[in-house]
């Protein structure tokens, strides 16, 4: 009897909202706008330099996928 190999079903988009998903949580609805009342309009970089934080734990995800 041949053994059956699993199909890769997750790709690189997938793998990476994961992990994205995983560093932010529930935090991003809960701290936004206690974070918009202490920097203000500096907000959206703030995010935009969190995600590119979360980024390297995006790529091991998508490594080991």
């Amino acid at each position: 009897m041949a053994k059956k190999q699993l199909v890769r079903t997750l790709g690189l988009p997938q793998i990476l909202m994961l992990g994205i998903g995983g560093t932010m949580g529930a935090g991003v609805f809960v701290l936004t706008g206690h974070a918009a009342g202490m920097v203000g309009p500096a907000v959206i970089l703030v995010f935009l330099l969190a995600g590119l934080q979360s980024l390297p734990n995006s790529l091991s995800y998508a490594e080991l996928a």
